[in-house]
């Protein structure tokens, strides 16, 4: 007799004597010749991984799959009353919904006796899963896919710009659970010498006050879908040349807190000066005094007042 019995994740075919299908009792009494068995089961499919091994000389095992799956897998010879593991995986892919199920059929058949055979039935059912997703686009490229962290490592974009104006970045919250979800969107906030503003990407209307106060919540999120928000950081006439500033962004799932990831955006200023000529008349001179608008600037011009000449403001970038 031929038998086949589930233990934990794994799979045992054993060849029991004369209808006895314990193993401890199973004395090898009965036949004394040994088997093989023909394994063949169901695969997998573009949302569910299914694989097999033969686990019999170790818990790793070696992958035979595309046998199981194929015309079948063939054991080595099987004594009476001794069996051959296997183990059997069955995993959800992205995208999978929440209490989706697949059902694996595995059969085991005498190869000298086709009559002999017995089969086992995995059924495993999709969990609901909460998953945040955050990309960061810099104007060239997203990055941070399938990075998640608290901390934008991994997922982070600088860009290097002038005084007042705007570096912008694009961020991304994709909702990778298998379930709609709803997500918390928090972000660093500006200061004296540094703006930061959040705007809706898709209507413009301007997010600050929410991101950096109690959280934008955008309306809930379907599965592999995304909201999207652009970042715009600018050096004040405040900030120190060539400084940097950063701004952490954390999308956080409602459902799940735990669910989390974030994207930082830097912004690097150029050290430059501005100068702005002043004219002004003293002891019969006309004195162009320069100004400073930014940076350090130690520059003053003495024309005589019977010479004429002309000064425009300009820029100098050290």
């Amino acid at each position: 007799m031929y038998g086949v019995i589930v233990y934990g994740s794994g799979v045992f075919f054993f060849q029991a004597e004369d209808g006895i299908r314990d193993l401890v009792r199973s004395r090898g009494l009965g036949d004394v010749y040994k088997r093989q068995f023909r394994v063949t089961g169901r695969g997998g499919s573009s949302a569910w991984r299914v694989a097999y091994y033969d686990t019999t000389d170790s818990d790793a095992g070696v992958e035979v799959t595309s046998s199981v799956t194929g015309t079948g897998w063939t054991t080595s010879s099987v004594a009476p009353a001794t069996y051959r593991r296997m183990r059997l995986e069955v995993t959800p892919l992205s995208g999978v919904a929440a209490g989706a199920g697949l059902t694996a059929l595995v059969t085991a058949t005498s190869t000298t006796d086709a009559t002999k055979k017995d089969a086992v039935k995995a059924v495993t059912t999709c969990a609901l899963a909460r998953r945040v997703d955050g990309m960061i686009h810099n104007g060239t490229a997203y990055t941070g896919d399938e990075v998640f962290n608290t901390s934008g490592s991994g997922q982070t974009h600088s860009r290097t710009t002038s005084p007042n104006i705007a570096a912008s970045y694009l961020a991304r919250f994709y909702n990778d659970g298998n379930a709609a979800d709803s997500v918390k969107v928090i972000g660093t906030k500006g200061n004296s010498a540094w703006q930061v503003k959040y705007l809706d990407y898709r209507t413009g209307i301007d997010l600050t006050s929410s991101v950096t106060g109690a959280g934008w919540v955008p309306p809930p999120i379907a599965a592999r879908a995304y909201c999207s928000l652009r970042l715009d950081v600018a050096a004040l006439w405040g900030a120190a040349a060539t400084s940097t500033f950063s701004a952490l962004v954390t999308g956080t799932s409602l459902v799940d807190t735990q669910a989390k990831a974030a994207v930082k955006a830097m912004r690097e200023e150029y050290a430059e000066v501005e100068v702005e000529p002043i004219l002004a008349v003293a002891d019969g001179q006309a004195q162009v005094i320069l100004r400073q608008t930014h940076g350090v600037v130690f520059l003053q011009a003495h024309v005589p007042q019977n010479e004429h000449r002309f000064l425009a403001a300009w820029t100098e970038r050290f």
